[in-house]
């Protein structure tokens, strides 16, 4: 998808200026999980992966089409193309481990991450 190798691209160069990225997408397959490690580790970069979800279906739902209509500045896959994509199950020894975080309570979630990541530095 060429929308991963521009964010890929935008990822290098960032990090090459010292910048810290944040990656957020549908990173589903262990390919392109895989791809992002090999990105930080040849920047010299730390990745820290964060999986996030809705348990709540119906408000993921709304979430997503919410976004995908644009309305919000953002134009990803609709719930029908994200459900489509092939989800392959996270294998810790593959990319490395996560942190998995419910996002219903958004503000509740951002504080997760950041103390994750300050705890991780």
């Amino acid at each position: 998808m060429a929308a991963y190798a521009i964010a890929s691209e935008l990822a290098a160069e960032n990090l090459d200026l010292g910048r810290a990225v944040v990656v957020d997408g549908l990173h589903a397959t262990h390919e392109r999980r895989e791809a992002w490690a090999g990105l930080a580790t040849s920047a010299g970069s730390r990745l820290e992966y964060v999986e996030t979800f809705v348990s709540d279906e119906d408000e993921h739902r709304r979430r997503v089409e919410l976004r995908s209509s644009g309305e919000a500045g953002y134009l990803g896959p609709s719930w029908d193309e994200g459900q489509a994509m092939p989800y392959e199950p996270w294998d810790e020894a593959r990319p490395g481990p996560r942190l998995v975080v419910e996002m219903s309570d958004v503000d509740v979630a951002l504080a997760a991450v950041v103390t994750h990541l300050d705890r991780t530095r």
